[in-house]
C-alpha cells in the first residue's frame, strides 16, 4: 500500500497510536509522587469536568445475540451468560473519582450496571477446585481420566 492509498483517518490514527506508544516508553505523565489520602486530586493530574475522547479510533463491533460471558475454571459452576440473561442481572449503583494513567482525574462519576463479582460469588461460586479435571488445548475437559465434549 502507497502513502497516497492511507486516509487521512488512517494517518491520524497512526499518529495518535505513535504519539501514545512513544509516551509509554518515556514514561510520560508519571511522576511518581503519591498523594497524601486528604488530596483528591493525585500528583501530576488535572482535573477534567466531561469525558475525554481517548480511543484510538477503533471501536468493535460485536452483536448483542452473539455476545457470551464466560466464568469458568476455579469454580463450582461455569457459567455463560448471554447479552440479555447478563443485563437481566441486578443492577448495582456507585459513584467513584477516576485518575487515569493519561494524567486526568474525573470526580464523582455515577456508575449503574451489573457487578461481575457478585453475579460470579452467586452464580459460579468461585474458589473451589474440582479434582482430577483440566482442559485440553481444544478446550474439551478431561475429567478423571475421560475425555467429555463441552
Amino acid at each position: 500500500m502507497s502513502d497516497e492509498d492511507v486516509t487521512l483517518f488512517g494517518k491520524l490514527k497512526n499518529k495518535l497510536i505513535d504519539s501514545k506508544q512513544k509516551w509509554a516508553e518515556s514514561g510520560r505523565l508519571l511522576t511518581g509522587k503519591t498523594a497524601a489520602h486528604t488530596q483528591r486530586l493525585p500528583p501530576g493530574q488535572r482535573q477534567v469536568e466531561n469525558w475525554p475522547v481517548l480511543d484510538l479510533g477503533i471501536q468493535p463491533e460485536i452483536p448483542t445475540h452473539a455476545w457470551r460471558l464466560f466464568v469458568d475454571g476455579e469454580v463450582e459452576n461455569p457459567t455463560t451468560w448471554k447479552w440479555g440473561e447478563f443485563t437481566d442481572l441486578p443492577k448495582t449503583t456507585l459513584v467513584t473519582d477516576i485518575h487515569c494513567v493519561t494524567a486526568w482525574s474525573r470526580y464523582d462519576n455515577h456508575w449503574e450496571g451489573v457487578s461481575i463479582g457478585h453475579a460470579c460469588r452467586r452464580h459460579a461460586k468461585p474458589g473451589v477446585r474440582r479434582r482430577n479435571e483440566r482442559r485440553r488445548p481444544s478446550g474439551d475437559h478431561v475429567q478423571g481420566g475421560q475425555l467429555r465434549p463441552e
